[in-house]
């Protein structure tokens, strides 16, 4: 079983805060590895690929999000982090906690092909 590291946006400090609606307007962010392991983050990004990039600094294997522009969703999937969807209202130890169960459904988004062609040759058709 691996070890998830869990980066959670929300609207207030506390392992009982709410989720964030969108990344930007979190005013803290929770990494969670347990109820007796975490870190509170104000959040000082001005954008959601800010947020990301914060998430993926700090090791978050997986981020709870209850919605995320695609530019957000691109850069956490290039990070290798896999997102699921949160439920407004809900508390983020309880959205870990629902996570670690499989309660909780994946955003699947595939990161773009910024070569501007076929993959692998650099945007060039040969």
């Amino acid at each position: 079983m691996r070890t998830r590291k869990i980066g959670i946006p929300l609207l207030r400090a506390g392992l009982e805060a709410p989720l964030a609606e969108h990344l930007p307007s979190a005013r803290w962010l929770l990494v969670y590895q347990a109820p007796d392991r975490y870190e509170l983050i104000r959040n000082l990004e001005a954008d959601g690929l800010g947020v990301a990039d914060l998430f993926a600094s700090s090791g978050c294997s997986d981020v709870i999000v209850g919605q995320a522009a695609p530019g957000a969703l691109s850069q956490l999937a290039a990070s290798c982090i896999e997102v699921w969807q949160g439920e407004m209202g809900a508390g983020a130890q309880d959205l870990a906690e629902r996570l670690g169960r499989g309660e909780l459904a994946a955003i699947r988004m595939v990161p773009a092909d910024r070569s501007g062609g076929d993959r692998g040759l650099g945007g060039r058709l040969r």
